[in-house]
């Protein structure tokens, strides 16, 4: 079972038409006839009158090139089904730009298909690691990564990359947490090193929750137990992030099991995290994936390159409650929530 399978616009170049206006102004000559007392005088030819010349028309505006919208390819790991559902997903809300590819990987990693497949598709959406890492190094692609959450450890973060958050945006998760809760205060969070920006997030939407935020780096699955075990008697829970750098199978039952030990509670990144003891789980959802996914494209057409590095938000968080542990520890009022909007 995989933890992990479950998130300066430029407008158009202005163009001038320029045009040349006629100058000057019309000369006329005039002719005077001499008087010759005492004669008849017989006047001389009529010059015909001078007509203006035709101003000149203005030269039509050039017209603005219309850039072309480039190919769109979706990778993914075969083997993992909510990939392919969000590709199908992404497939659809694109449109008939786009084409979907599943990849099979050799044991070495190696997709089986071969770069020169993708030679005229300018843009690639990755969804998951395995194909971000693949897509990250073809040459002249614009990439859009989803359901990575370790990028910097990939190289994912260059230009003409963008990316959509993993995470169920923090602010609702913590709110949930604090409806559900209004006793638990402070939270412990463990991570592996590079998510610096993500943490300072989290703590500033924390404290808007009236939570505290306490934060430990670890550099394995070991590591991170330990640190755990040594937060438990100042802490009233643990947010999991979804690093599997740090977050194995094994390590992962044994902090359930020594959270509902010391009575503390656990918010999760899925809801099959709910069955193993965990009080809440706050998931993205594939809806809210693929709209950021197609705003990070729409970014691409029209942003000049080289388009800097950044990770679009989430915007949504589908909670769910373990209502069997909620109403044990006495939370009767909240043991089932709605999807926040």
């Amino acid at each position: 079972m995989s933890f992990f399978a479950l998130s300066a616009v430029t407008g158009p170049r202005s163009l001038r038409a320029c045009w040349n206006l006629p100058r000057g102004a019309l000369r006329v000559g005039l002719m005077t006839l001499a008087l010759l007392g005492g004669c008849s005088l017989n006047p001389g030819p009529r010059l015909p009158s001078a007509k203006p010349p035709a101003p000149a028309q203005p030269s039509p505006a050039p017209q603005a090139a219309v850039k072309p919208v480039a190919r769109v390819a979706i990778l993914y790991a075969k083997d993992v089904a909510v990939y392919r559902q969000l590709a199908t997903r992404l497939a659809k809300d694109i449109g008939a730009r786009s084409e979907v590819f599943p990849l099979t990987f050799s044991p070495e990693g190696q997709p089986a298909i071969l770069d020169s497949d993708l030679s005229e598709y300018g843009d690639i959406v990755a969804i998951g690691a395995a194909a971000a890492r693949h897509a990250s190094r073809l040459p002249d692609k614009r990439l859009v990564f989803c359901q990575v959450f370790n990028y910097d450890d990939y190289g994912l973060a260059k230009p003409n990359t963008l990316g959509v958050s993993m995470l169920a945006p923090p602010a609702r998760q913590f709110e949930a947490w604090h409806r559900l809760d209004p006793g638990v205060k402070k939270i412990a969070v463990l991570t592996g090193p590079g998510h610096a920006g993500l943490i300072a997030q989290a703590r500033a939407a924390a404290a808007r929750a009236d939570l505290q935020l306490v934060h430990r780096v670890a550099l394995t699955d070991k590591d991170m137990l330990y640190e755990f075990k040594r937060m438990v008697p100042e802490i009233d829970g643990v947010w999991l992030l979804p690093d599997e750098r740090i977050l194995s199978h094994r390590v992962l039952r044994e902090l359930m099991r020594y959270s509902a030990r010391h009575k503390k509670q656990v918010a999760v990144f899925a809801p099959q995290l709910l069955q193993l003891g965990a009080l809440l789980s706050a998931s993205s959802t594939e809806a809210d994936i693929a709209d950021q996914v197609v705003a990070a494209l729409r970014h691409l057409d029209q942003d000049p390159p080289p388009l800097a590095f950044r990770l679009l938000p989430l915007t949504q968080a589908d909670i769910k409650i373990n209502s069997t542990l909620a109403q044990g520890l006495g939370l009767r009022t909240l043991a089932k929530q709605k999807r926040s909007p």
